[in-house]
């Protein structure tokens, strides 16, 4: 296993994080480390790439893929413009709105439920995938599609 550049890491920690101002930047580091960690484990020398590319890549590949995994669920809801909307409606409307969603999940089998509602608690479309025997692309397909649906349930 190659040896790991401290300085190197938190350099490309400190410029994902100016691009990536969502996440905490700890965050980030901790995924860099994370990267580099991948890249010292599966550098390939007879590859036509530098150890120093190979790291920045797999760094780079977990700091995007867990940005989006860590991205808040309500967040990418989104009813009907955002979850700021159901708030402000009265009492009534919103009470209404949470029923139809209610409703509408109820009526779903457990492996849509446990797509939707997984990633709630802090597991990855990954780890949900592995437990349902699915890639992480094909969970979270479903699950866009799945708010896709819930949405247009909501609007009507």
């Amino acid at each position: 296993m190659r040896e790991i550049d401290e300085a190197y890491i938190k350099n490309l920690a400190k410029r994902f994080s100016r691009r990536r101002r969502s996440q905490d930047y700890a965050d980030i580091e901790q995924d860099a480390y994370v990267g580099a960690l991948i890249a010292a484990r599966t550098y390939d020398s007879n590859k036509k790439c530098t150890y120093k590319t190979w790291v920045y890549m797999c760094v780079r590949r977990e700091v995007i893929d867990r940005g989006r995994e860590n991205q808040s669920f309500f967040k990418r809801l989104q009813f009907p413009e955002t979850l700021k909307d159901i708030v402000d409606q009265p009492t009534q409307h919103r009470d209404l709105m949470t029923n139809q969603i209610m409703q509408a999940i109820s009526a779903w089998d457990d492996e849509d439920k446990k797509i939707l509602l997984e990633p709630c608690i802090g597991k990855t479309h990954k780890e949900v995938g592995e437990e349902l025997g699915k890639s992480r692309w094909c969970i979270t397909r479903q699950r866009n599609s799945m708010i896709d649906r819930l949405r247009r349930k909501v609007k009507g």
